[in-house]
């Protein structure tokens, strides 16, 4: 989990596995990733690192500037609000 946005803004870049773990208390925003229409979960950590370096490198400081950024090699597809949880959703584009 970090927390590096304004206001504390939560990016949360665990696996789905660990979100068991550790429940978050306040909003956050977390990624899902798809490859022919199928959840990815092998390489997902991968990807993962690859937005990170994207936000870095864009010099994301809050939630509004990370949903204006166009990530490369990826279509956001949806974002759900689940509770606290922002779930965006992209497909990968390779």
């Amino acid at each position: 989990v970090d927390s590096f946005l304004e206001n504390d803004e939560i990016l949360d870049l665990r696996a789905k596995f660990y979100e068991k773990f550790y429940v978050i208390k306040k909003e956050f925003t977390t990624f899902c990733f798809l490859k022919n229409k199928k959840i990815l979960s092998h390489h997902a950590k991968a990807y993962r690192g690859e937005v990170l370096r994207q936000i870095a490198n864009a010099k994301v400081t809050n939630k509004d500037e990370l949903m204006a950024l166009n990530f490369e090699n990826l279509k956001l597809v949806d974002i759900k609000k689940i509770g606290l949880k922002n779930e965006l959703t992209f497909e990968i584009c390779e």
